[in-house]
């Protein structure tokens, strides 16, 4: 994590690294663990198998 608060970019001639945001890495770990809670708790989608009569 301390790297991405350091040389949030830097540019050598024509080529330009940017880092990523660290706020849009927390978003996206909350927004994972949210998601991995779910599917833990059973809240998740549901698949269902079914067989025709005939």
């Amino acid at each position: 994590m301390k790297a991405l608060t350091l040389n949030q970019s830097y540019k050598i001639g024509k080529r330009e690294l940017v880092r990523a945001d660290i706020e849009e890495i927390r978003k996206t770990l909350e927004f994972l663990n949210l998601e991995r809670s779910k599917l833990v708790s059973g809240a998740g989608p549901k698949f269902v198998t079914g067989r025709l009569r005939r």
